[in-house]
């Protein structure tokens, strides 16, 4: 069997990594400064703002960016026509967007920033164009080297407002700010894009495929958002923002999971779509999947074992409670994962239109047990509406995928594996069963039951580094 894929996949994956957990882990340490700079209403109004913002995206850009690495790699498409077809899309839609400046003021907790909204808004939008289209020109090690910046740029700039000037809500969204003009400068000047813009460079005919391809993603990935960040707007307005923050800082380590997956689900989109045309694709993807669950389960129950140490000593007093409403937080993280690890499959089917439906499906049921859970359970049945909300996603999603790609995905041993992680959860709720121990042996009984696949998978990388070590020694 061809083994270049496999090849493909960890090099990429370890380029992200770098480009994605780095940054993540400088955020990490962060957090301290924002637990003790900020109080909880003030962090979760600074959350609020940025959310909101970013739950706009989808309709300024038109979800043109995510077509950018599509209709660059395959082949078939001027990458300059592309890049300039995208980038007028995203002005355009910037400009319509201060349409909606009257309805977003309404809302009381962001109409006193609603400068930052803003700016937030269109630095994220063209930050998200440069980034992606770095990233179609295949030039992994910049798209890194860019995001290492862009996120150390926000890390001085917060420890500068926060922690020197005490500049609170202001200060750590001037710094979100200028963490994305400092990464749209860098790949502009790595990428030498401004000769690139061009309206001569605007294809009729390309400008079509492009839109019609990316039109049915705006419902996606407003849904999406919903699903990501309603129940955040819902705290805030059932109880009120330092519920918000309180929230926001208990989804930081399931947040760190998912970005951890993130990481994995860039390389494998890029190297799906690298390889969907290669003849050994379905065992590829079988086998990928396999070991995906794996890690995300077992990683998700590491971090749930030292949850609550962790969180003691990793935030302020005001927000140390904050471990209580992770658990299910976390599990939610894995099954969104999960659902992230569909959408090349139906990009490659150009599908992207059914998309919608599971996502629709979940933000209605997301809107619709935070209505009934919030007022009942406060911040755990946001938490617990979350893990329902993406666990039905997935399942979704598996059924639908099967209709338009001749792959049989085994879930049977995720299922086991959900299973065990939502009783490790549950049990740190309780008090009488939240002891180390009994958290331990959970996470054991995941590396026991899935031994084979994580044997699997450390020969195959140890066989992978071992062959490109050999290679450049001769």
């Amino acid at each position: 069997m061809n083994k270049s894929p496999y090849k493909k996949l960890i090099i990429n994956t370890l380029l992200f990594a770098l480009g994605q957990f780095g940054p993540s882990i400088l955020s990490v340490f962060m957090v301290p400064i924002y637990t003790n700079c900020m109080s909880r209403a003030e962090f979760g109004t600074a959350d609020l703002v940025i959310n909101m913002a970013c739950m706009l995206i989808p309709f300024v850009s038109v979800c043109i960016t995510d077509g950018i690495v599509k209709f660059s790699l395959d082949g078939k498409h001027d990458i300059k026509q592309v890049f300039s077809i995208s980038f007028f899309v995203c002005l355009i839609g910037s400009v319509l967007s201060f349409a909606a400046y009257p309805l977003i003021y309404k809302y009381g907790q962001v109409s006193e920033y609603m400068l930052f909204f803003y700016m937030i808004l269109i630095t994220s939008v063209f930050s998200n164009l440069l980034l992606l289209y770095i990233k179609a020109l295949q030039k992994l090690t910049g798209y890194t080297v860019i995001a290492l910046v862009k996120t150390t740029t926000m890390l001085i700039g917060n420890i500068v407002t926060l922690r020197v000037l005490n500049m609170g809500v202001r200060g750590f969204l001037w710094s979100y700010v200028i963490s994305n003009v400092a990464g749209c400068i860098m790949a502009v000047i790595y990428g030498n894009l401004i000769r690139l813009i061009r309206i001569k460079y605007v294809d009729k005919k390309t400008s079509k495929e492009m839109i019609l391809f990316s039109l049915p993603l705006i419902p996606n990935q407003a849904s999406i958002s919903i699903m990501g960040s309603m129940d955040r707007y819902m705290l805030t307005y059932m109880l009120d923002s330092s519920y918000n923050g309180l929230y926001s800082i208990a989804h930081k380590l399931p947040s760190l999971v998912e970005r951890l997956s993130s990481v994995f689900n860039q390389a494998w989109n890029y190297s799906a779509l690298e390889n969907q045309t290669q003849k050994d694709q379905k065992e590829y993807y079988q086998s990928i999947y396999k070991i995906y669950g794996c890690y995300m389960f077992v990683l998700a129950s590491m971090v749930m074992c030292v949850l609550r140490p962790v969180m003691y000593v990793w935030v302020g007093p005001e927000f140390r409670e904050a471990w209580l409403y992770a658990p299910y937080l976390l599990l939610g993280a894995v099954f969104s994962c999960f659902t992230g690890f569909y959408v090349p499959l139906f990009v490659i089917s150009e599908e992207t239109g059914t998309l919608f439906v599971s996502t629709l499906t979940g933000a209605v049921i997301n809107l619709t047990l935070n209505s009934l859970l919030i007022p009942v359970w406060g911040i755990n049945g946001a938490s617990f509406a979350s893990a329902v909300t993406y666990l039905v996603v997935w399942l979704i999603r598996g059924i639908m995928i099967s209709k338009y790609v001749d792959i049989h995905f085994d879930n049977k041993m995720a299922c086991i594996n959900a299973a065990i992680l939502f009783v490790q959860g549950t049990c740190l709720l309780i008090p009488e069963s939240s002891s180390s121990w009994i958290q331990f042996l959970f996470c054991g009984l995941l590396f026991v039951i899935n031994r084979k696949d994580i044997i699997s998978f450390i020969k195959r990388i140890t066989s992978i580094i071992i062959r490109k070590t050999g290679k450049n020694k001769t």
